[in-house]
């Protein structure tokens, strides 16, 4: 049996990006990485002041200065060792990301901020529906390495910590998970949409998210597979909730459980302030993801399994999986048709194109048309294929 090859259903917000012009695969890829070199410049300016002040309240840095004799290992100390105040300022920071992304869709693809999922309706609904969602597959992870015993509990605060740097951390979270998202889905997974099926973006975008993360330190071939099993579930929950509001919420609650409220790992970094701490039991690496943390365990694969059969399941019960079919880009249509040229306009339209005539000079009158027809019977008689003619009548009476 022939069976019709299937794609997910487009939300609303998708299918109007598809009046913006589209790149292919690898072109979009360069600029989703252009676009994010300069608003990692732009994050490191809004930085800079902090960390400027941070490194002169330093007496070793101002003891470099006036000597004139600078000790690399002393600035990198510092730079690797940050106060919570300037953390968190850095993590919030990173909303220049999110305005260079935007202003990139609004100016040069010219496309609408809803586009990028952020819809002006049931935005705190859809928060905290990611909030929820968040919460419940981090803590899934975290009590399957905990009742297997691949992890220690301890309630001792990690840093200097305060309830005020808690809710500093968790806005910052919540920024940096929005960034992520706004870049990987908001911005990329829709823009392939424009020309490409919605099963094969959801493939890319998760293995560029895969590769932001790829230089983390303890990478694994488990922590790799991860990652993209993360990115195709935000993706897919964006289509299913048709906002972004939700999966920026799920993202940043997510790294916030895990750094700052249980003290473990996230993608290979170990955040130094946190609630609680948890200790990785040698060993069990397998499980609970080593020095990379959860997210290069079997917990998480098993876990983000689980959640993506559930929402396949879910999305296709409600419709959501149709007939593939060709994307169709309407301002590309329009910018090729200009490109197109005249000769061909009609051929676009469905119409036959108009006839060279001949020029009178050249036309041959009908005597001259009867003489040519005699010299040739004369030199060369004509033989006619009967079967042509009863293809014409046959033809005729279809």
């Amino acid at each position: 049996m022939n069976r019709k090859i299937k794609d997910i259903q487009k939300p609303e917000f998708m299918k109007k990006a598809v009046a913006s012009h589209s790149h292919s695969a690898a072109l979009e890829l360069l600029i989703a990485l252009a676009v994010f070199l300069i608003g990692d410049f732009a994050v490191s300016i809004l930085q800079m002041p902090a960390m400027l002040v941070h490194l002169l309240s330093s007496g070793e840095y101002i003891r470099m200065i006036q000597s004139n004799h600078f000790d690399m290992q002393v600035i990198l100390n510092l730079l690797l060792h940050l106060p919570a105040w300037i953390r968190v300022i850095n993590m919030i920071a990173e909303a220049g990301l999110i305005v260079v992304f935007i202003l990139y869709c609004r100016l040069f693809e010219k496309r609408k901020i809803s586009t990028m999922g952020f819809q002006k309706k049931g935005v705190i609904k859809e928060s905290l529906r990611g909030v929820l969602l968040g919460v419940f597959a981090f803590a899934a992870v975290y009590l399957i390495c905990l009742l297997s015993g691949s992890l220690q509990f301890s309630a001792d605060a990690a840093g200097n910590f305060s309830f005020l740097y808690l809710f500093g951390f968790l806005l910052g979270c919540m920024v940096r998970g929005m960034a992520e998202e706004v870049i990987c889905r908001g911005y990329l997974f829709v823009s392939l949409t424009k020309r490409y099926s919605v099963i094969f973006s959801i493939v890319l975008s998760s293995l560029f998210f895969m590769m932001m993360h790829g230089m983390n330190t303890e990478m694994s071939a488990l922590s790799y597979l991860n990652l993209f099993l993360f990115g195709a579930l935000m993706a897919l929950l964006m289509i299913r909730y048709e906002n972004i509001w939700l999966i920026g919420a799920f993202h940043g609650i997510w790294n916030f459980a895990g750094e700052n409220i249980f003290g473990v790992q996230v993608s290979g970094l170990q955040e130094q302030f946190s609630l609680f701490s948890m200790t990785p039991i040698d060993g069990r690496g397998l499980l609970n993801g080593g020095s990379f943390g959860l997210e290069g365990g079997l917990a998480m694969t098993l876990v983000f399994l689980g959640i993506l059969a559930l929402l396949l399941w879910r999305m296709k019960k409600k419709g959501y999986f149709i007939e593939k079919n060709m994307v169709l880009n309407s301002y590309d249509i329009e910018y090729n048709r200009s490109r197109m040229p005249k000769t061909a306009a009609p051929y676009e339209q469905g119409q036959n194109p108009p006839v060279k005539q001949q020029p009178q000079s050249e036309m041959l009158e009908p005597e001259d048309i009867e003489q040519s027809a005699t010299h040739l019977a004369n030199d060369a008689p004509v033989k006619f294929d009967a079967s042509y003619f009863k293809e014409e009548e046959d033809d005729a009476e279809d």
